[in-house]
């Protein structure tokens, strides 16, 4: 998971999510959590919850979409390493929160840090949904905080 100091300015939503995109790695019997497992993580959030579980499920995109097929298998929650991919994801979740100002790193940050991700990026194409449709949804918002 992110450094201590980091995970203090998640959500609990965004933590929640995090937690899913771990279990989704699991599930691909994958040995590191990636921006793909993120977004999976992203579009199980309830929309009554979350900022970016409210923008997917408007756009569309749901978690079976967005899964390759036949991946899912059981398996226990494990710690694994993050990929480059999702640090930088992570990263830019960051960063977004401090250009907006906001204080708390919510499920909306975590979905903007994953649009820089070209797998990402194609998933919700396939998913029948551009960068630019979620990115045009986020703006739309007024706040970025999740409700949980």
């Amino acid at each position: 998971m992110p450094d201590s100091n980091l995970m203090l300015r998640f959500t609990a939503t965004a933590r929640n999510c995090l937690s899913l995109a771990q279990r989704e790695a699991v599930l691909e019997k994958s040995t590191m959590i990636d921006v793909r497992h993120l977004l999976i993580g992203l579009a199980q959030l309830p929309a009554g919850d979350s900022t970016a579980g409210r923008v997917l499920s408007g756009l569309g995109v749901t978690a079976e979409k967005l899964r390759p097929a036949g991946k899912i298998e059981t398996g226990e929650i494990a710690q694994l390493d993050l990929s480059d991919g999702l640090k930088k994801a992570l990263e830019q979740a960051a960063a977004s929160a401090r250009q907006r100002g906001d204080h708390k790193l919510s499920s909306a940050h975590l979905l903007i840090g994953s649009l820089d991700d070209a797998n990402a990026v194609q998933m919700l194409s396939q998913a029948g949904v551009t960068k630019e449709a979620v990115t045009a949804a986020l703006d739309s918002l007024q706040t970025w905080t999740d409700e949980a």
